[in-house]
């Protein structure tokens, strides 16, 4: 699954400015793409590139934004998180 690189600052130790959340994923070699849309390239990353810690955090908000209770379970957020 890509995701956008400014979608993820401020996750664990990604930095909160998208350039340097993009200077970060460069450093811990992570492979990113440019991808077209509306407003020019967008830099974009695979989140099972991530750093574990990373990952697990992203993974978490976007459980979180689903507004389920925890333990609740949905197939539709289950296929959309899968890896």
């Amino acid at each position: 699954m890509l995701v956008r690189v400014k979608e993820l600052c401020g996750i664990g130790d990604i930095p909160t400015c998208p350039k340097n959340a993009k200077r970060w994923a460069i450093r811990a070699g992570i492979a990113i793409s440019q991808v077209a849309s509306s407003g020019g390239p967008t830099s974009m990353v695979h989140v099972s590139d991530l750093p574990e810690q990373e990952r697990r955090a992203y993974l978490a908000k976007c459980a979180a934004a689903t507004g389920l209770p925890p333990g609740a379970y949905d197939d539709a957020a289950h296929r959309s998180l899968a890896l």
